[in-house]
């Protein structure tokens, strides 16, 4: 009972340092993870997660994790919030386990510092980086039984290694960073017996390569087919990433030592090959690596190469040599150094343990402030107005942050204060499609389509394929009673996406409107079968109606109002059949 006591007051700890997070809403892409992942729904979704990935990564158990949340409690921010959070906990706790396993000093410390830092609440408060929180409490496991094989004998080392290799894939599944766990294991095999690892150390970890490359080639393939990670944003010269890469991880180093300001959008550097200054940083990063190499006898500088060296090898995928997404908006991230944090942390531990005296209030006085920091940092993650507010303050040159709280407001019927940062999102990055996107939708909604469809018109000349653009280019045809014209657009997004239910319902409404009822109604049963709302029923039954097939017509308006008995429009169709003999 007493081994329990210091991880339950761990995990309370980080509960308390979240809670101004915790009973918040969904953020950003939290929506596409969760509320209208499609992949969640229906009969058979746990199979299609795992062998029709449709989701933006193939992270199997991150989704599945989503997949038996709603099964348990359906669609609940505060309970998801609270999982991160207590899973947040047991990352930390495994991380003090994996460094007392090594004999690192300090162990007992490190979780307290990780778990409490402020620059992890990007992670732990945004719900979609779920994936970086499971991906870490596989990784840890996995180490921590590939270390206990490496001592077992018999029948127990052969169950240690598929354990552990097991637990590899898991982590794979969750987020394909930590594909640098054998090489980690190598690092620590160096640290921890003072050698270089040989054939010995290497063949048993052939596997975990193998299947980190794969798995890990995957990822890269998805970040640019299927999220988007292509463009102009993406087309950095060779130099240009090799000079990114040298500043990188400095960046995240001053963030871990001192960090304020925290910004969920940091700003987007400019990087100059061609400026001398622009190689600085790397030149410093082999130079300290050359200094701690030199002086690898001292225990101290021995502890920090090792350190530094993992924090660079588990950096690796964000350095910039990989297209990923958000480097659209900044080459930065908080929740990019999660898993790589604990090298840096570990070191820190470690010389707090070493203190001649006042060792434990040093610790707890670090963590205090520790946790200040993270409930303050907290705050800023409880809703999207108050995240992209948060961020327009400290950066103020974060278009995207513009175009999400203008859109934000524009959906609450805010339409001046919408506009406003829409406006100064297109000023900053005027080739935002998605601004122009947004401004058309507050147009259609002052009763403005010609201006709507003349924005729509530039939208889909910077990016043809964008079919949000379309749609709404059909919702702005629709507006101005050009019919025809509008159906148009729509067959063109069913085109590319079939899956779009309310490009077809618009379509089956056009086809109706034209005298197109027969056309309509496959569209119609599609519609209310893959989205069951009383507004598909009633129309299906209009439709029903218009052909004369009363009985079935009436069926349709019946379930309309059993998903909403207020529903006037079903009750009023459902009044106009003909009555029965």
């Amino acid at each position: 009972m007493k081994r329990l006591l210091l991880p339950a007051a761990l995990a309370a700890l980080v509960l308390a340092a979240y809670a101004p997070s915790l009973g918040g809403d969904y953020l950003w892409d939290d929506d596409l993870y969760l509320v209208s992942n499609r992949a969640l729904e229906g009969p058979g979704a746990l199979k299609r997660i795992w062998t029709e990935p449709q989701t933006p990564q193939y992270y199997p158990l991150v989704f599945t994790s989503f997949w038996l949340e709603r099964k348990l409690w359906g669609l609940k921010p505060s309970a998801t919030r609270s999982l991160n959070a207590v899973l947040h906990a047991a990352d930390a706790w495994l991380f003090g386990a994996a460094l007392a396993a090594l004999g690192v000093p300090g162990a007992w410390a490190a979780p307290f510092l990780f778990a409490l830092h402020p620059v992890q609440v990007e992670t732990v408060a945004w719900m979609a980086e779920r994936k970086n929180l499971l991906s870490t409490l596989f990784y840890l496991l996995a180490f921590l039984a590939y270390w206990s094989f490496r001592q077992a004998q018999g029948p127990r080392r052969r169950r240690l290694y598929a354990v552990s290799l097991g637990l590899f894939l898991c982590a794979l599944w969750s987020k394909t960073v930590t594909c640098s766990l054998p090489a980690a294991i190598l690092l620590c095999i160096a640290w921890r017996e003072r050698r270089a690892p040989g054939w010995k150390d290497l063949k048993p970890l052939l596997p975990f390569f193998a299947l980190g490359a794969g798995l890990g080639a995957l990822t890269v393939w998805y970040e640019t087919h299927r999220v988007g990670a292509s463009g102009a944003a993406w087309a950095l010269s060779p130099a240009a990433r090799l000079a990114l890469a040298g500043r990188v991880p400095w960046f995240y180093l001053g963030k871990l030592l001192w960090p304020a300001p925290l910004i969920f959008i940091y700003p987007r550097w400019v990087i100059a090959p061609s400026s001398p200054g622009a190689w600085l940083p790397l030149l410093a990063l082999l130079g300290t690596f050359a200094a701690l190499w030199a002086k690898r006898s001292n225990e101290a500088c021995r502890a920090a190469l090792f350190a530094l060296a993992f924090f660079v090898l588990t950096l690796f995928p964000a350095l910039g040599f990989f297209n990923v997404y958000p480097f659209r908006y900044s080459f930065v991230a908080d929740h990019f150094q999660y898993l790589a944090s604990l090298g840096p942390i570990a070191l820190a531990a470690a010389a707090l343990s070493l203190l001649p005296a006042g060792r434990t209030a040093a610790v707890g006085i670090l963590s205090l402030a520790l946790f200040a920091m993270t409930f303050d940092r907290s705050r800023a993650f409880h809703g999207l107005e108050g995240l992209w507010k948060d961020t327009l303050r400290k950066n103020p040159a974060a278009w995207i942050a513009h175009n999400n709280l203008g859109k934000l407001y524009v959906e609450a019927d805010r339409i001046g204060d919408g506009l406003g940062h829409l406006e100064a999102a297109l000023k900053l990055n005027p080739e935002g499609a998605e601004t122009l996107n947004n401004i058309a939708v507050a147009l259609i909604r002052i009763g403005q389509p010609q201006q709507a469809v003349k924005i729509l018109g530039r939208a889909l000349k910077v990016k043809p394929e964008y079919l949000d653009a379309r749609f709404n280019l059909g919702v702005a045809l629709d507006a101005m009673n050009l019919t025809e014209e509008a159906a148009a657009q729509y067959a063109e997004v069913l085109k590319e996406a079939p899956s779009r239910s309310e490009a077809r319902y618009n379509l089956a409404l056009d086809m109706m409107r034209s005298g197109q009822v027969v056309e309509a109604l496959p569209h119609l049963r599609r519609v209310a079968a893959e989205n069951p709302i009383p507004h598909a029923f009633n129309n299906l039954g209009a439709a029903l109606a218009m052909l004369g097939r009363h009985d079935e017509a009436e069926a349709e308006f019946r379930r309309a109002l059993s998903l909403d008995p207020r529903n006037e429009e079903a009750a009023a169709n459902l009044q106009r059949l003909p009555r029965k003999p």
